[in-house]
């Protein structure tokens, strides 16, 4: 039987952080109410459950007075003799055709009650539809409703790489050297805990500056590539090293096969790594890598390299932090700058190209990239079984390839996204991929490049950070940033509001957050912000903005969406298993932190971040199944079905309640249970 866990007081630090925001309660109504086919349950604010019938049957009364043409009844005609029979025959042919006109006008009738029907039954559908939409929550700019909370403590790293240590409330920051830190330290790696706002100095056996790092299964961290030999450490650019809480030092494994800088990292399905993009040497225009590379944490010493599509490389030139996902097929998206695939990443096969980024619909002549150093960031929407798990893509700002002629161009105001629908059994592992009518683009309230996207556990994106203008990197040598402008507000992707309607605007930042910040979801579903180190001198016309005193910027600053002030609906985890396999039914029990009668209509995993340069590797949304349990405060939740839809790793439990949904805790899913012989 799986171990389970109770859920246990957090202490004072988990009374601080909710007392640090005004408490403000935000109703609405949440992912569960869309409408399926039939009878779909909405939740109103108050939990009152409203039935509503897409379609449905409607029979009327069909009722006789006795009197067919109204008024007076007449006597009848009496007929008889040769005369009569002459008349009764023709009565009868005038009989006869007057039935068979009765008879046709009867089915003329019925036709026109029928067309009235369907009429009707869309009229009831197409209001029932409008009556939806207009019930959702429609999160207009509310500065009450979210906001930015600096934290006390300064980090003794600039976090331009931050991942998520699982089972931890624990971030491990990564930097390229900055020269002055707050404790007059030389480290370029440690962990910042947020529950108790302490820095721990870790070291690290070589230059980890622009590496790609991921989660293991097991936990640990682990981070490939990045500089060469640089302000004493040695080069790191081929390194493959890892890092599990508790340690002292990040700890060398092997080298790859290829020297990289930018790469991306993934955890697949089988528990593997693919090592893929990045540079053989620093900066624009050196040597491309024909190869990427598959990694195995149970043969650590070596990987297996498969050939780059040349198409693809001729297209991307230098494939800097590919944009990569691992679909519910197992095989892989993978997109870089302006061009993208559907392949199977271990036997190198490039089964499908993605459709052309369509053009810009607010600048018509503008040709808008992704690729360093026109960052933009992406994300993969929430995975969901009543969807059939089907993936989209969305990739969020970016800028003109003309702005490395011209810095002062506006960044790209523009979101587009592709749904891509997959085939069943999802194990056919074939090409039968199809878009949906291809990329749809939105319209963000401000230009960004070098934005961050968080995905929310449930399925709204946060997106903040970067600027209106210019490009990641530096400006000279060790200057000042290419970018200008800093972007203070963050903005929120609502995908269950109709199209056009989804962007809003959120709180501001008082920090600049621009080339090498970073943000990760936290286990309170709050976002943890940081970095820049590059942030000392910019170009803004913002009055509020508040400079760090050194060009790298080591301030902390936690975000609150709008859901986590919603605190009368918020469910609280009591119970929960520590393991569960794919496809099991397990039970979890819940409360409410305020309401005892707080109902849950949802549940989502959510992978822990690990982020750089604008994408997090590792951002995975995946929700679960759910059944109502006759025990008072309990539910079945069903694990997704299998590995292709969320790899093996731990993952952060959020029980949902509409929109609002609770703090996590952490669970690990596998395909067996750990042996703990």
């Amino acid at each position: 039987m799986a171990q389970r866990r109770r859920a246990q007081p957090r202490g004072a630090a988990a009374l601080l952080l909710l007392l640090s925001a005004a408490v403000a309660v935000v109703q609405g109504l949440g992912p569960d109410s869309v409408i399926r086919a039939g009878t779909a349950r909405l939740q109103d604010a108050s939990g009152v459950q409203m039935a509503y019938s897409e379609g449905g049957n409607t029979t009327g009364n069909n009722t006789t007075d006795g009197n067919l043409g109204g008024g007076d009844a007449q006597p009848a005609v009496q007929l008889d003799g040769p005369a009569a029979a002459a008349d009764r025959l023709l009565i009868e042919a005038a009989d006869a055709t007057a039935a068979a006109d009765a008879a046709a006008a009867a089915a003329a009738a019925t036709q026109a009650a029928a067309t009235q029907l369907a009429a009707s039954q869309a009229a009831a559908a197409a209001a029932a539809e409008v009556e939806r939409v207009a019930a959702l929550p429609q999160w207009m700019p509310s500065y009450d409703t979210s906001a930015y909370t600096q934290l006390p403590e300064l980090s003794n790293v600039v976090a331009v790489h931050m991942v998520h240590i699982p089972g931890t409330e624990k971030y491990l920051y990564m930097e390229r050297p900055s020269g002055w830190h707050p404790d007059g330290s030389r480290v370029i790696a440690g962990t910042f805990d947020l529950w108790t706002g302490k820095f721990t100095n870790l070291d690290s056996p070589d230059g980890l500056f622009c590496a790609g790092h991921t989660l293991m299964s097991n936990g640990s961290v682990v981070i490939v590539g990045g500089h060469v030999e640089n302000a004493g450490y040695p080069s790191g650019i081929q390194s493959i090293r890892t890092f599990t809480d508790g340690q002292p030092s990040l700890y060398k494994v092997t080298n790859m096969l290829y020297p990289r800088w930018y790469p991306t990292i993934t955890l697949m399905p089988n528990k593997q790594h693919i090592i893929m993009g990045g540079t053989q040497g620093v900066g624009a225009g050196t040597k491309s890598n024909t190869y990427y590379e598959i990694w195995d944490s149970e043969n650590p010493g070596i990987t297996v390299q498969r050939l780059v599509s040349p198409i693809y490389l001729s297209s991307v030139k230098q494939n800097y932090y590919p944009f990569n996902f691992v679909l519910p097929t197992g095989d892989m998206f993978n997109y870089c700058g302006r061009v993208g695939w559907i392949m199977d990443a271990f036997t190198g096969e490039y089964k499908l190209p993605i459709p052309s980024r369509p053009y810009s619909t607010v600048s018509k002549k503008s040709v808008y990239t992704t690729q360093y150093p026109y960052t933009g960031t992406a994300v993969m929407l929430a995975l969901r079984p009543e969807e059939n798990y089907d993936a989209t893509i969305m990739i969020i700002g970016g800028a003109d390839i003309q702005a490395a002629q011209d810095l002062t161009m506006l960044a790209c105001s523009e979101s587009i996204s592709i749904k891509i629908s997959m085939p069943k059994p999802w194990a056919t592992r074939d090409n039968a991929y199809w878009f949906n009518g291809g990329w749809v683009t939105e319209q963000l309230a401000f230009p960004r490049v070098m934005p961050d996207s968080v995905l929310l556990p449930n399925g709204v994106v946060i997106v903040m950070s970067g600027a209106m203008r210019g490009l990641a990197g530096d400006s000279a040598a060790g200057g000042g940033s290419k970018a200008s402008y800093p972007v203070f507000h963050a903005e929120m992707y609502d995908p269950y509001l109709p199209v056009g309607s989804r962007w809003s605007t959120l709180a501001r930042s008082q920090i600049a957050r621009l080339y090498h910040s970073t943000s990760a979801l936290t286990t309170q579903g709050t976002i943890l912000v940081s970095g820049c180190d590059r942030c000392g001198k910019i170009d803004t016309n913002d009055t509020e903005y508040s400079a760090p005193p050194v060009k790298a910027e080591y301030r902390n600053e936690v975000f609150y969406p709008p859901f986590w002030y919603d605190t009368v609906g918020k469910p609280v985890l009591m119970d929960w298993p520590n393991f569960i396999t794919y496809g099991e039914n397990f039970m979890v029990m819940y409360a409410g932190e305020i309401d005892p009668n707080v109902p849950v209509t949802g549940a989502a995993l959510v992978a822990p971040s690990s982020t750089t340069h604008s994408f997090n590797q590792n951002q995975r949304v995946v929700m679960l199944e759910i059944e109502v349990s006759t025990e008072k405060n309990w539910i079945t939740l069903i694990a997704p079905p299998s590995a292709n839809h969320a790899p093996p790793q731990m993952y952060m439990l959020f029980l949902l309640n509409g929109y609002t949904y609770s703090s996590a805790v952490w669970i690990t899913l596998d395909n067996a249970p750990p042996n703990l012989d």
